[in-house]
């Protein structure tokens, strides 16, 4: 609209309206469409053309009444040449952005050509200002059309760009928010759970038919094959340890176009903190690998790279609520150490006085603490933490206890009035001991004797030389009496049941090949596995239906009240291990710690097997009996899940006449 008002101008200076009426008419229209679509842009047009052909219009009309091909107004044709730009160069439908655009430069030269007719007959159109002229015009054109058509291009290639971008961003969201989900689940997982999902996890994102995890060191390793191969490419074959010790070198990921026993291309991706020490690698083969699947693959290593690279103390698993090691975590600290000669010492302490809300900000407090101070810590139960200290000493214990005290002291002041005055127990390891749930056991033990002493500081000695020749109590101890009496006041089927129990098992230890003084421990244990019973309501005990889950899970607690209620006495703590984990399954998925394989004590695992062959064989209130025969049957059939294999087999053995396997017709 300024360029037309500027036109009029000059028109008026130059022109009077009689000499050239159509050149003022053109100007007014130029202006006054000019100003519609300033005011009302949808009024006249919807598309790009309009604009571009009511400009040629104006500078035609311009041009034929202001003289034709030599006319000023010839320069008009230039911003409309412009427009053209804008019309082949837009986003949506370039075939007819192209033709849009080309039908403009068209309606362009051809209203030059026109205007010059209409203004100086065919003479014009040959003279040779109006040649150079449209050459001139012809080129603007061809210029246009060209720059609109690279202008399309670039803009597709934004809003392509714009659309991944905006995909990647929504991918990178969902992952962010798996990797918060699925980094605290990992945690809970133990090592052996964790390299099996990595290498599962590996075949699925890069859809490979290989998938194998291992860390430098070649002591932790998994390897996942889909389909049917002849030979497996093992940590041990040259071109896997080559992949794993390349890209932790390198820090990145690298490929081998090598074959492997039928696998052809592999891919390798670091596992470890950038710019440290790499843990080891995530290694994939036999799949068409881009960058789409390495992308996703050190999405994948930086997921788990916080388990796998997490310290020694923790290779059973974290504690989801206090991020503190878990009780399997314990359990295999505490074997490994017994096992090389480094027996740490044990310390318990329960944290009675604490709210349950508070309960596990001060365990991760605590843990933190007590790590900077040479001390590990252990989630043992909801409020219970048990702490391994490298000390050989009563006295160094005592100090230990001292520290442990003045610590729990300091951290839970603000959430109770004085701080928590707690009591420790410890368990001092002797050169004979050699059962890390004694170990626990006994802590436990004096923890629950160190709250009537003054000093609140309880010890004992395990597996000491003086004492190794001191058994287990037997049936026939008050101890063991009481608390038989005690089990079938509560529930008259246990009277009978526990000591099915206790002959299966003296059976299974004998076939088992197990020492005297095992035997006597595991007929202890036998007998009273199910002392936790007494702890649970009447209620559930007893009723006669299905139970719910809150139900359910009252019935779980009864192992661990067991443990608690003899604790309480020396005598029977050797029966500890056996009523604390005579539920937990071989696979792992038991109660109440989890434990799998040889992480359970076998005498747990002789009682597991023991218990379950004599409620199969025997007869309850309202489920039938099993013959003996099918009871084994069923028992083998769960060997390896349920059972152990080899206590499974002991059981076979024991039997020398299936026909006659009825508990209790199995004398001790």
């Amino acid at each position: 609209m300024a360029l037309a008002t500027v036109v009029l101008l000059f028109l008026g200076g130059s022109w009077a309206f009689r000499d050239a009426p159509w050149a003022y008419l053109a100007a007014l229209f130029a202006a006054v469409f000019g100003l519609l679509v300033t005011v009302r842009p949808g009024l006249l047009y919807q598309r790009r053309i309009v604009q571009a052909m009511a400009d040629a219009f104006a500078a035609s009309v311009l041009v034929a009444g202001t003289g034709g091909g030599a006319s000023v107004f010839f320069p008009l044709y230039f911003p409309a040449v412009l427009s053209l730009v804008d019309v082949t160069g837009r986003a949506e439908g370039r075939g007819q952005a192209r033709a849009e655009g080309v039908g403009g430069a068209a309606v362009l030269i051809g209203g030059y050509l026109l205007a010059t007719l209409a203004a100086e007959g065919w003479y014009g159109p040959i003279s040779p200002p109006f040649a150079l002229r449209m050459a001139l015009l012809l080129l603007f054109c061809a210029a246009a059309l060209f720059m609109g058509s690279e202008i399309h291009a670039l803009r597709a290639r934004a809003t392509g760009l714009s659309a991944t971008a905006a995909v990647e961003r929504e991918r990178t969201g969902r992952a962010a928010a798996q990797r918060d989900v699925l980094v605290p689940a990992l945690s809970a997982l133990d090592i052996e759970s964790t390299l099996a999902y990595s290498a599962e996890a590996a075949c699925a994102v890069a859809g490979a038919s290989y998938g194998h995890v291992a860390s430098l060191r070649g002591d932790l390793h998994r390897t996942v094959m889909r389909g049917e191969f002849d030979a497996c490419p093992s940590w041990w074959h040259p071109s896997v340890q080559r992949l794993v010790l390349w890209s932790c070198r390198e820090g990145g990921a690298v490929r081998l176009d090598d074959t492997v026993h039928g696998v052809r291309g592999f891919l390798a991706v670091p596992v470890g903190t950038p710019g440290e020490e790499k843990w080891g690698a995530i290694v994939v083969g036999g799949g068409r690998m881009g960058a789409e699947e390495e992308r996703e693959l050190l999405r994948l290593a930086a997921d788990v790279q916080p388990t796998l690279e997490r310290r020694p103390d923790a290779a059973g698993g974290l504690d989801l609520s206090s991020g503190l090691p878990n009780v399997v975590s314990l359990s295999r600290v505490l074997r490994r150490e017994i096992s090389t000669g480094a027996a740490p010492t044990v310390l318990a302490v329960r944290l009675g006085d604490v709210a349950p809300s508070s309960v596990e900000g001060l365990l991760g407090r605590l843990g933190k603490r007590l790590g900077g101070g040479g001390l590990r810590a252990f989630r043992y139960a909801e409020d219970t933490l048990v702490i391994l200290a490298q000390v050989d000493k009563e006295a160094q214990a005592v100090g230990k206890a001292r520290s442990l005290m003045r610590v729990l002291d300091e951290e839970s002041k603000g959430l109770v009035e004085t701080g928590v005055k707690a009591a420790v127990g410890f368990a001092l390891p002797g050169p004979l001991a050699e059962n890390p749930d004694t170990l626990v056991s006994m802590a436990l033990l004096a923890l629950n004797d160190a709250r009537g002493k003054e000093a609140k500081i309880a010890g004992a000695v395990v597996g000491a030389r003086e004492s190794s020749e001191r058994g287990p109590a037997d049936a026939s101890s008050p101890y063991v009496q009481g608390l038989v009496k005690a089990m079938v006041a509560r529930d008259s089927y246990l009277a009978g049941h526990s000591a099915g129990v206790s002959r299966v098992s003296g059976r299974i230890g004998r076939a088992l090949s197990l020492p005297q003084e095992q035997l006597d421990t595991l007929a202890l244990g036998a007998l009273l596995h199910d002392v936790g019973k007494i702890g649970v309501p009447d209620r559930i005990l007893h009723k006669p239906g299905g139970l719910t889950e809150e139900e359910y899970a009252v019935i779980k607690r009864h192992p661990t009240i067991g443990a608690e209620i003899v604790a309480s006495t020396s005598e029977l703590s050797p029966a500890l291990p056996a009523i604390r984990h005579h539920h937990e399954r071989f696979d792992g998925q038991g109660y109440p710690n989890g434990l799998r394989a040889e992480e359970i004590p076998l005498v747990a695992r002789v009682v597991a097997v023991a218990d379950a062959f004599d409620s199969m064989t025997r007869e309850r209130p309202y489920v039938s009996r099993k013959s003996a025969e099918a009871a084994l049957e069923e028992i083998m059939r769960q060997a390896g899940t349920q059972f152990d294999p080899r206590v499974a087999e002991a059981l076979s053995r024991a039997t020398s006449s299936p026909d006659d396997l009825r508990a209790d017709d199995l004398a001790v």
